[in-house]
C-alpha cells in the first residue's frame, strides 16, 4: 500500500485501462404484461406500435485504454459484434461492441501514442430477438367440422411459400393471426399442439472481444 501511495506513472503507455459506464434508454414493444399474459384486444388480436411500446434501459461500458498502436484492422471489424463467450459474468451474445473513439495524443516532445475507449451495450439476456409468429397467412388447410381446429391440407409443404393461403377466421373474415411455428394457425382457445410461438432472430456476428486488450473481469 505505501508503494501504491508514492509511485507515480511517467509513462501514459503504464496507466491502467479507465472503466466507467452508465445505463441508455431505449423503447421496447412488448406482448406480455407483467404477469406474462398475452397483450390482446377484446377481439383477441395483438397490438403493435406505441401503444405497446414502454422504456428500458440497457447498462453501457466504457473502457479507456493508452497504447502505442491504435489496432484500427483489429477493432473495426468488431464494431456491432458481440461477445462468443462468457465475460465478465454475462453469458455469450449479451455484450456488444457499439462504438470506439480515439484520439492521436503527444508524450514529451516526440513519442505519440493513442487513447482509445471502447462502448459496450449489455442486453442480460441476449442480443438476439425473439419475435412473435404471426402472419395474414397459414398453410393450407381448412378448419375442422367443430371450427375449433386448423386441419392443414395433408400434402401441404410448410417449407414451400407457394402452400401457403390468406387466412380467414371460422367465421370467413380475414385476419391476422397467430401461427404454431410451421405455418398453422393456432386453436380457438389460443393453443398449438405442436412448435414454437415465437421466431428466433439471431443477427449479430461474435468477436472475441479479450484480443482488444481489455480486462478479463470489470
Amino acid at each position: 500500500m505505501k508503494r501504491c501511495n508514492t509511485t507515480s506513472i511517467d509513462n501514459p503507455l503504464s496507466e491502467p485501462d479507465k472503466i466507467s459506464g452508465g445505463f441508455v434508454k431505449y423503447t421496447k414493444e412488448v406482448v406480455e404484461d407483467k404477469d406474462g399474459e398475452k397483450i390482446k384486444s377484446s377481439s383477441h388480436e395483438m397490438y403493435h406500435g406505441p401503444a405497446v411500446e414502454f422504456n428500458h434501459n440497457r447498462p453501457t461500458i466504457k473502457i479507456q485504454q493508452n497504447v502505442s498502436s491504435l489496432g484500427l484492422a483489429t477493432f473495426a471489424p468488431m464494431i456491432d459484434t458481440v461477445n462468443d463467450a462468457t465475460l465478465w459474468g454475462l453469458a455469450a451474445r449479451s455484450i456488444k461492441l457499439s462504438n470506439v473513439s480515439w484520439e492521436r495524443l503527444l508524450h514529451g516532445v516526440c513519442t505519440f501514442y493513442y487513447t482509445r475507449t471502447f462502448e459496450f451495450d449489455v442486453d442480460y439476456s441476449t442480443f438476439d430477438r425473439e419475435v412473435a409468429d404471426e402472419g395474414n397467412k397459414c398453410i393450407r388447410g381448412k378448419w375442422n367440422k367443430e371450427k375449433t381446429a386448423w386441419v392443414p391440407h395433408a400434402l401441404a409443404n410448410p417449407d414451400n411459400p407457394l402452400h401457403f393461403q390468406r387466412f380467414q377466421d371460422p367465421n370467413g373474415n380475414n385476419a391476422r393471426v397467430l401461427l404454431d411455428g410451421h405455418g398453422a394457425p393456432l386453436d380457438v382457445d389460443g393453443t398449438a399442439t405442436t412448435g414454437d410461438l415465437t421466431v428466433d432472430i439471431v443477427y449479430y456476428q461474435e468477436s472475441n472481444f479479450l484480443t482488444l486488450g481489455i480486462p478479463a473481469s470489470i
